[in-house]
């Protein structure tokens, strides 16, 4: 491994490049990486085996507990009660392993001043999250009484996408700071990365369909509607024949297929709880007004 360092040294350099690069090399994989100057080989070696190694172990343990419960927010409100309390559970013991395991790791400082500041951005990003979330989660019982399904449903919409975006963020700032960032991320290598690329760009593209159903389902609405509030202002009086058939049409159309549409992006993750609150909503409002206006 020494030599391999050296005969990269020597390889092809000017005779004033080795004073301009004087960092030392680790091997990652079979490629040669830098570190930054003034960080020992030795130094980093200790740091990397006692404190980043377990860092990111810990993290994607956290993820992979996390990654079993990873249920969309209609889900997690609709679920059977049983269904409900496994959730819970597994949420529970990620908050743990973050508190026992994940915290303790993040209070020596780094050898590597870029992943220094990574750490610490993690560090106070977790002070946060034990103080507000996390304690909230401890308001609860181990066991969730049948009293509290409903808050406990609520709790979990919030608590399981704040979670994520915490480990992912902090796994992604570490790594990027880390000298092996580029040829040792786990999780970007992983099954779950491309996974939750194609479930944000599902979820992105399906919010495009809508707006675009949306636009075109209002120059319709314009267009039906129009004649039949034209005639009910003019004549004062309801409107008979073709008006309330294609008026009926219509709200056919809007009866089942945007309700059908709102409802197949409720089930996708990613959604935010207060959206899915109104969209939930709207899912259940617009046929039964439909129906009543037929």
């Amino acid at each position: 491994m020494t030599r391999r360092l050296l005969e990269f040294r020597r390889r092809g350099q000017a005779p004033g490049a080795a004073r301009r690069h004087a960092a030392e090399l680790i091997l990652v994989g079979n490629e040669p990486v830098e570190l930054p100057p003034g960080v020992a080989v030795s130094k980093w070696a200790l740091e990397r085996r006692n404190w980043q190694n377990p860092r990111i172990r810990s993290i994607l343990g956290c993820v992979e507990l996390l990654d079993d419960v990873m249920e969309s927010n209609y889900a997690i409100l609709h679920c059977s009660p049983e269904r409900l309390r496994e959730i819970w559970l597994q949420v529970r013991k990620v908050t743990e392993q973050m508190r026992s395991q994940f915290a303790p790791l993040m209070t020596e400082p780094s050898c590597i001043p870029q992943l220094e500041s990574a750490r610490g951005d993690a560090e106070l990003a977790l002070e946060l999250l034990d103080r507000g979330l996390l304690a909230d989660l401890e308001q609860f019982p181990g066991e969730i009484p049948d009293g509290k399904l409903s808050s406990a449903r609520k709790l979990l919409c919030v608590s399981i996408g704040k979670l994520q975006a915490f480990l992912q963020d902090s796994f992604g700032r570490l790594m990027a700071a880390d000298p092996r960032g580029l040829h040792n991320a786990d999780y970007f290598m992983s099954r779950k990365f491309p996974r939750d690329i194609e479930e944000a760009e599902w979820l992105h593209a399906s919010v495009a369909h809508l707006q675009l159903y949306l636009q075109n389902l209002e120059s319709t609405r314009r267009y039906r509607l129009g004649a039949a509030m034209a005639a009910l202002r003019q004549e004062k009086m309801i409107p008979y024949g073709v008006v309330w058939q294609e008026l009926e049409e219509f709200l056919d159309l809007v009866a089942d297929d945007l309700a059908a549409k709102l409802r197949s992006i409720l089930a996708l993750r990613g959604v935010r709880f207060d959206e899915m609150e109104i969209l939930d909503h709207y899912v259940v409002e617009v046929p039964i007004i439909c129906r009543q206006v037929c």
